[in-house]
């Protein structure tokens, strides 16, 4: 499904034959199926030299507020998608948990293909994590009294 390049992490080229891919400046939107969820996802193609970045908005925020952020993305993929009945995904047939929305992550991750992954977000919180992810960083955003450190390693994402 994804061609997997030498320098290790795979691109995040759409399939040729496979879903409608809409690009949005230069970040590619499409629905992809997850466990049998429809969710709408937005790739923005970075170097294929460090793991992309995956990123989850705020409860109830779809892909398109966190588009400044995905086009500030310089050299790192940056991944992210719409919950289940936010934006561009619809609802699922029963009401979900944080531990769903981890699933359809995971699951979203091994559909594109990559191994290894950074996760970034806003409002969830930290939760647990595996050996898939090699960097955990979650901000509170607006409903944090303190300022969010971000890491070394999102911050050079950015640049």
């Amino acid at each position: 499904m994804t061609d997997k390049p030498s320098t290790g992490y795979p691109s995040c080229r759409a399939p040729k034959a496979g879903p409608t891919v809409v690009m949005s400046g230069d970040i590619a939107v499409q629905q992809i199926s997850i466990h049998g969820q429809s969710l709408r996802v937005a790739i923005k193609h970075g170097s294929d030299k460090q793991p992309p970045l995956l990123l989850f908005n705020g409860i109830g925020a779809n892909w398109e507020l966190a588009k400044p952020l995905l086009e500030a993305s310089k050299s790192t993929t940056a991944i992210i998608f719409d919950a289940p009945g936010v934006g561009g995904s619809p609802r699922p047939l029963l009401p979900y948990r944080p531990s769903t929305i981890a699933r359809l992550a995971a699951g979203l991750v091994t559909k594109l293909g990559y191994a290894e992954i950074g996760v970034a977000g806003v409002s969830w919180g930290p939760s647990r994590s595996n050996s898939r992810i090699n960097i955990l960083n979650f901000a509170g955003g607006w409903c944090s009294r303190r300022r969010p450190r971000v890491s070394p390693w999102c911050q050079q994402a950015f640049r």
